[in-house]
């Protein structure tokens, strides 16, 4: 998970007793950082935001959000990395070092070069996996195309899947707090039956609209492909055609500490705000073939 930068002026959660105390301050720090095993390169935002009551003049033009400067490390299993600055507020495990390991504790310490300090832990949560009545190797999709009900230039879309629902379970994890389910793959294989064989990265047909609390989802269970809890894009459907794609049921598991933070419960972060979280990812291979045909 690559979070941006986020640029503040101020930040703080209302009624979250943990955040720090910045009413004679004129700023203070922050952390945006999620520790996961997709990285070779661990990496971490720091940021200040600022108390404009303290000053007399508001301008922007002098104040940066970028925390450049600051002395960065972590601690795990005896080991201390250091991260490097590599652009303001932008600070890299250069020497790849760091390995995310599930179950492991991970403290994070930084020190400004105004001798400010802020401290944070997370602990990696276990990689989840799919229950047996889960598991599922081929998905199949009918696509009926109704060009008629709906007038000119309209396509109407019944679609059918092999199994509904579909109900999807998975291990909850030890230091877990939410998960994200996908069906997608970073490169994936496409054949297209009409109009010839592709290869598309960051590829995905479904996804989960948030964070998931409880180790499970279902979807199709009331015939919709837009829910609430989920969304389904499919691949592109254009007449009476044959699509096979090869990609890859995911499933990312995050954090107490993140979890929190997305909630607005609170930080794990001490002398400062924001959050630094870890994650852990499932991946099994799925087989998607989808049919489509115009009725009438």
């Amino acid at each position: 998970m690559k979070i941006p930068i986020i640029a503040l002026l101020f930040a703080f959660i209302n009624s979250c007793t943990d955040q720090p105390d910045v009413s004679g301050s004129f700023s203070f720090i922050g952390v945006h950082g999620v520790l996961t095993p997709k990285l070779k390169n661990q990496e971490l935002y720091l940021s200040r935001a600022v108390n404009l009551d303290q000053f007399d003049e508001y301008a922007p033009d002098t104040i940066s959000t970028k925390l450049s400067g600051a002395n960065v490390t972590i601690e795990y299993n005896d080991q201390t990395v250091i991260f490097t600055e590599i652009s303001p507020g932008y600070y890299v495990d250069t020497a790849g070092v760091l390995q995310v390991i599930p179950g492991q504790t991970y403290t994070l310490e930084v020190h400004s070069a105004a001798n400010e300090r802020l401290t944070a832990v997370t602990t990696v949560p276990g990689v989840p996996e799919l229950l047996l009545n889960s598991l599922i190797d081929t998905l199949r999709v009918n696509i009926d195309i109704d060009t008629l009900s709906c007038g000119t230039g309209c396509t109407m879309i019944n679609t059918s899947i092999n199994r509904l629902p579909l109900l999807f379970e998975w291990t909850r994890t030890q230091s877990a707090g939410s998960f994200f389910f996908q069906m997608r793959k970073d490169t994936a294989n496409i054949f297209d039956h009409k109009y010839g064989n592709v290869t598309w990265t960051n590829f995905g047909i479904l996804a989960s609209r948030s964070y998931i609390l409880d180790p499970a989802i279902t979807l199709f269970e009331s015939g919709e492909f837009y829910t609430d809890d989920y969304t389904w894009w499919g691949y592109p459907v254009n007449g009476d055609n044959v699509v096979e794609m090869d990609i890859e049921i995911q499933i990312k598991s995050f954090d107490k500490s993140l979890t929190d933070w997305v909630l607005k419960v609170g930080s794990n972060i001490s002398g400062g705000y924001g959050f630094f979280g870890s994650m852990s990812y499932y991946k099994r291979p799925l087989y998607v073939i989808q049919t489509s045909k115009i009725v009438n």
